[in-house]
């Protein structure tokens, strides 16, 4: 039940990113076009410059426009009028969430892939590939020296997406215990500010609570990632391992509260 739950999650969905993604890669194609294009006049570098600026604009919506259409479709299909249709499938409420969740989470991981397709076709040169190819060969010869960094970017990845999946279901919670108010929105946006800044707080608590990591801290401050890779690559590490559980415990806590207020305190009136 729980692939059909994210088959028609998909199908619900992919519409409007499909049009998120061509729309960005549209206006790509035209950035990249007009560079070639032999005019400079006033209105020609208006027009250009209105691109750009359209460019910029669709990569940040990539960002965060993935993470806005998850949060809507929840709140749309779980507490709104489409909520009525969907609590009456005979389907669990955790299966729901997770469908919802697994589907918000794969098309956030692809929107992130196409802008950074978006980025390297807007800046594909010869000079540019050039370039990319050196780092490529840069980064072979220091895997084959340091074959570990392989181990820290996986951590690095999992790290990344366990944010990614952190913060869904810290909307998610938002959104169902926004339901105790009156005016359901409004509550939701209450409870996500509430619920951030208790995140915020207990974080806090946990680096002091945990042995030595401010100190640790403390030993790696003013270096860069890649520094810390390979000479700190074992409090790199622990310090991924520690982030990444602190998101798993975020996920499931905003999990526990999203299931119970749906399953026992559904509220649609």
């Amino acid at each position: 039940m729980l692939g059909k739950i994210i088959k028609h999650e998909f199908k619900a969905t992919y519409k409007v990113y499909l049009l998120l993604f061509i729309s960005l890669f549209t206006i790509t194609a035209l950035n990249k076009t007009i560079e070639y294009v032999p005019l400079d006049n006033t209105i020609w570098n208006i027009i250009k410059m209105l691109l750009f600026v359209a460019w910029i604009i669709l990569l940040m919506f990539m960002v965060m426009g993935a993470m806005l259409l998850a949060v809507v479709r929840f709140y749309k299909t779980m507490v709104k009028d489409e909520g009525y249709l969907t609590h009456t499938l005979p389907v669990k409420k955790s299966q729901l969430i997770i469908g919802k969740f697994i589907t918000s989470l794969i098309w956030m991981i692809v929107s992130f892939i196409m802008l950074i397709i978006s980025i390297l076709l807007a800046y594909m040169s010869t000079g540019f590939m050039h370039d990319i190819i050196n780092i490529m060969n840069e980064f072979a010869n220091l895997l084959s020296e340091n074959p570990e960094i392989i181990i820290h970017i996986v951590l690095v990845l999992i790290m990344l997406i366990s944010s990614c999946g952190a913060s869904i279901f810290q909307f998610y919670a938002s959104i169902s215990l926004g339901q105790m108010f009156g005016r359901k929105l409004a509550g939701s946006v209450l409870f996500y500010f509430v619920i951030n800044y208790a995140i915020g707080i207990l974080s806090t608590i946990t680096m002091f609570i945990v042995p030595d990591f401010v100190e640790r801290m403390n030993e790696t401050a003013g270096l860069s990632t890649y520094d810390m890779m390979t000479q700190e690559g074992i409090v790199f590490d622990e310090l991924m391992i520690m982030m990444i559980i602190w998101q798993i415990i975020c996920m499931a806590v905003c999990y526990f509260i999203t299931n119970y207020r749906l399953s026992k305190k559904l509220n649609l009136e």
